[in-house]
């Protein structure tokens, strides 16, 4: 079994992007026998020389389904 069994991420998006830093959102769906659960993502993620030196996530729990009518395949 893995973390991401049942797990489906929606579209990546960069919000900022340079040579020393990347901010991307995304969307995650869990289908699991406890409930539907959608979150949204921000990461950032500073790098040096091609190296991750600090990756921080935030999420936040969403009471709608963004991927209604929308192929996430």
């Amino acid at each position: 079994m893995t973390a991401y069994e049942n797990t489906t991420f929606g579209p990546f998006r960069a919000i900022n992007k340079n040579v020393e830093f990347l901010c991307i959102q995304r969307y995650l769906r869990n289908e699991s026998t406890k409930g539907n659960f959608l979150w949204s993502l921000i990461s950032g993620i500073n790098y040096i020389d091609r190296k991750i030196i600090r990756h921080k996530t935030s999420a936040e729990e969403l009471d709608y389904d963004l991927s209604e009518g929308q192929d996430w395949k």
